[in-house]
């Protein structure tokens, strides 16, 4: 996982469009009890990003400026 968010990281923060004002802290967590090929887990890693990034996108709702809770099912 460590190495699936190291590869996406910079695309993601590129594509990040927070106000100067805002942070992002995130936290992946794995908790499947097998392990998974990498390349699942980088599909997996990018989708979650992507959908962060649509989450926190200027277009999104101004009344709803929270991020779902749920995690992106691997």
């Amino acid at each position: 996982m460590k190495e699936a968010y190291r590869l996406n990281k910079n695309s993601f923060y590129s594509s990040l469009n927070l106000p100067e004002d805002k942070v992002l802290a995130i936290m992946m967590i794995y908790v499947g009890k097998e392990i998974l090929p990498y390349e699942k887990i980088s599909r997996s890693m990018q989708k979650a990003l992507d959908r962060l990034i649509e989450k926190t996108s200027p277009d999104q709702n101004q009344t709803d400026n929270s991020l779902p809770h749920d995690s992106a099912q691997l």
